[in-house]
């Protein structure tokens, strides 16, 4: 405090009507407990594909303070093919010292010894226990003649992208068909394919699509086909295909970048050193929408509020309803997913989500382009922190995909003499 801030303290706080107490007379502080016993399995013919599962035991003196509502872990060979893995309760319930997870497996996967460098567990409040490869036991040996080491291949001068039109909801759209095709000996039937549109709005995300199936509606190996809906409310002017993935039965992965026109944003990968540059211009179409949305949801800022109750009074443990309450309007596509952060007195965040009635119909009806009001109800787990809580953060996101995130936290400081 004294030579990094010259004295200074520094308190993030939300603003009063964004808060809520919570009470507990039986606060869970507690991390899971620690893996004392692990277990892994490999089963199936070699030629066949494998069951791979993993199962843990916590050391735990209290199931209800030490026991994990999950647990995960990031599975990979030395071929740097992976696969992330969920552990759940044996017994079913929220709390277990017990959890597994069941992974399928491919015959054509690396075969020989697979690793994992660290296991997340944590209990249903959040408290998390984080163990490295050091701290248990680890031994996962696939037994896979048949192993597939290449990765798949762009086939050079093979994309296309083209304006076409769909029927959805009794209504004649436009949509953009991406195609293209790979060189792949094992191809990954279902996800096989992805690909990032961008369009000239610097302020948007990427349009991102995996194929579920081909455009035939039939599987054609080696064929990729996305299809991305453009209502009247899309942006109009010129889309790119700018960076497209691939992926085989055996978990290998392609990464590929297209050219574009030197000032263009061609939008960001995590790890743009582990893609490839095709040198090939992005394929790109001009789209002409009647009516283009490019405005976010409008939050109303003075009719927002949250309320909370313990769900048992008398005794109360932390289980908690809470109410969010907030205004939106949306002036053309309509609001379609929020998302927001509820902050504990430990200064820890907890993500939820909110989807507001037909966020899943691609034309909004009439009372979403107005002023309208929703309730994005959550229920604390049992042992959440005692205290006062907040709302730090909303985001909003309309069909179009225009966002705006709303910050209710202010930083405050002050001197202590």
């Amino acid at each position: 405090k004294d030579r990094i801030m010259q004295g200074n303290i520094y308190i993030s706080v939300i603003q009063e009507n964004l808060t809520f107490e919570v009470y507990n007379i039986y606060p869970d502080y507690v991390f899971p407990g620690k893996v004392k016993r692990l277990m892994v399995s490999v089963t199936g013919e070699p030629n066949a594909d494998k069951t791979v599962t993993v199962e843990i035991q916590l050391h735990t003196l209290d199931k209800d303070l030490e026991g994990a509502n999950w647990a995960r872990m990031r599975i990979y060979s030395t071929a740097n093919t992976y696969f992330d893995l969920y552990l759940n309760p044996v017994n079913g319930e929220a709390l277990d010292s017990n959890l597994r997870g069941v992974k399928q497996l491919s015959k054509y996967a690396k075969k020989g010894l697979w690793q994992t460098d660290q296991l997340v567990i944590s209990d249903q409040v959040g408290n998390l226990r984080m163990e490295m490869a050091n701290d248990f036991g680890w031994r996962m040996y696939v037994n896979n003649p048949q192993e597939d080491l290449v990765k798949p291949e762009y086939m050079a001068n093979s994309v296309t992208l083209e304006l076409a039109t769909k029927t959805v909801e009794g209504v004649d759209i436009d949509a953009i068909h991406a195609k293209w095709q790979m060189i792949e000996d094992h191809p990954k039937e279902n996800q096989g394919c992805y690909g990032a549109l961008n369009d000239e709005e610097i302020v948007t995300y990427s349009f991102e699509k995996f194929s579920p199936q081909q455009y035939t509606g039939d599987y054609q190996a080696n064929n990729c086909f996305l299809e991305y809906l453009m209502p009247s409310y899309m942006p109009s002017g010129k889309y790119r295909l700018n960076f497209i993935k691939m992926f085989d039965d055996a978990g290998n992965e392609s990464r590929n970048w297209f050219k574009t026109p030197a000032g263009v944003d061609q939008g960001t990968w995590p790890n743009p050193n582990d893609s490839r540059s095709i040198d090939e211009d992005a394929p790109e179409v001009t789209l002409t929408t009647t009516n283009p949305d490019t405005t976010p949801p409008e939050l109303d800022l003075n009719n927002i509020s949250i309320t909370a109750e313990p769900t048992n009074p008398s005794n109360p443990n932390g289980e908690t309803n809470v109410a969010f309450t907030f205004r939106v309007k949306d002036d053309i596509s309509g609001y379609k997913i929020g998302s927001f952060k509820l902050r504990d007195p430990q200064g820890l965040t907890h993500h939820y989500y909110h989807y507001p009635p037909r966020s899943y119909e691609v034309f909004p009806s009439d009372e979403d382009l107005d002023w309208l009001e929703y309730t994005a109800n959550v229920i604390l787990p049992v042992g959440s922190a005692p205290g006062t809580w907040g709302v730090a953060e909303l985001s909003l996101r309309d069909r179009a995909n225009n966002f705006k995130t709303y910050d209710f936290t202010e930083i405050v400081q002050f001197n202590v003499d």
